[in-house]
């Protein structure tokens, strides 16, 4: 299935993207602990001799599914819980996106694995908690891959029973473990970034374009253009082009007219010089899902610009790929956190400017629509394959 759905809330006015979790993480606010009835503690060191600390959060045993997802935090490293420090937050309090997740997933039965992107005794982390030592992307890609495999080496769940949840560079991290393990039942990429190569400026421009185009096109302002509306505007681009309805409601939203858009002028945003792996060797997340099919849920704020784009090329490279189970959702007036925006400079007393806005908790029909995702693609995947079997964790709660 293949659809662009369109969220709509109305909230202040959009913000320029707004510092990750992992470029302000606030120590001194101990997020919600751990969430499982039981909880198996994880460990793995770096070639560079850093060690990272993480957990398997188990579900009560009555409601347990033989299905696992790992969370994948954004930016260079995340804290366990994803936080985002009460100075960046609308309500002037610390949120944990990474723990409504993983309470979220639990609820639904799904063993949670998640870990410490902050390493070890980080001496800036120490001293600061808006600080840390950040690792190089190659040793973000590095970290993911020992964490899987601290994870697998624990036996909770089948090797090929682990969804990959990734949020911003979170998302790039999965597309590489997704190369290197094809047999993955499924991914979400919650405003996944550097997905795919592209000259995102002339890509900005075309969807700017597109909005304009649309606003005219869109004669009785209802937000959705019908087939004569389309057809006017379709007279003005290139030959051929067609229109992507992918929700089949026999109307154009502005998000499939945006992807149509794109379709229709490949020579200005495509990258000429764009290498097919990137300096570290990997395919790009969009070439790696398309390639390999795995069933795929794409959300995206509509004010998180630089990383709609990345969405926006990834569904149209995967709807040319025939991909046959992805979906694309855009949320009206969210930002990069999938979270309300609020602008204005936040100042620190220390650091001086570190924030042009403040974001909210993650929005629950968010996290709802993810796991109502994931949950689907693990009853699909258990109708088609049989009975599936639950392995014992063989620990007690560490709470």
């Amino acid at each position: 299935m293949i659809t662009v759905s369109v969220s709509l809330l109305l909230t202040a006015a959009g913000v320029a993207q707004i510092a990750g979790p992992a470029a302000a993480t606030e120590a001194a606010q101990s997020g919600p602990g751990p969430l499982g009835a039981a909880n198996i503690p994880i460990t793995f060191k770096s070639q560079a001799g850093w060690i990272y600390d993480g957990r398997i959060e188990i579900p009560a045993e009555g409601r347990r599914r033989p299905w696992a997802v790992m969370l994948l935090g954004g930016g260079m490293g995340t804290d366990i819980d994803w936080q985002l420090p009460a100075i960046l937050s609308i309500s002037g309090q610390a949120t944990y996106d990474g723990a409504t997740l993983a309470k979220a997933l639990l609820d639904e039965g799904f063993v949670v694995m998640r870990w410490q992107a902050i390493r070890r005794d980080d001496p800036k982390y120490a001293k600061d908690s808006l600080m840390m030592d950040a690792p190089s992307l190659e040793q973000c890609f590095e970290h993911a891959r020992l964490a899987l495999a601290a994870f697998r080496a624990k036996k909770v769940v089948s090797d090929d029973h682990i969804f990959l949840l990734g949020h911003s560079l979170g998302g790039r991290r999965a597309g590489m473990l997704l190369e290197e393990n094809p047999k993955l039942p499924g991914v979400v990429m919650m405003a996944g970034a550097h997905l795919f190569p592209s000259n995102v400026q002339a890509a900005k421009q075309i969807i700017h374009d597109a909005a304009d185009e649309f606003q005219k096109a869109d004669t009785d302002g209802d937000g959705l253009l019908s087939a004569d509306e389309f057809e006017r505007v379709k007279q003005g681009m290139s030959a051929g082009a067609q229109a992507v309805d992918w929700d089949r409601d026999g109307r154009i939203n502005i998000h499939e007219m945006t992807i149509h858009s794109l379709k229709a002028q490949p020579e200005k945003w495509r990258k000429k010089d764009a290498a097919a792996r990137d300096k570290y060797g990997h395919l790009w997340t969009a070439d790696v899902i398309a390639e390999h099919k795995t069933p795929t849920l794409m959300v995206v704020g509509s004010l998180d610009e630089r990383w709609l784009v990345d969405l926006y090329l990834t569904a149209l490279r995967l709807e040319q790929a025939g991909h046959p189970d992805f979906e694309f959702e855009v949320y009206e007036n969210l930002g990069h956190q999938l979270a309300k925006e609020v602008a204005g400079d936040v100042t620190h007393p220390k650091h001086g400017v570190i924030a042009d806005g403040r974001a909210g908790p993650i929005e629950q029909r968010v996290v709802r629509r993810m796991v109502d995702w994931i949950k689907a693609r693990a009853e699909r995947l258990k109708a088609r394959r049989g009975s599936d079997t639950i392995r014992p964790s063989g620990t007690k709660n560490t709470n």
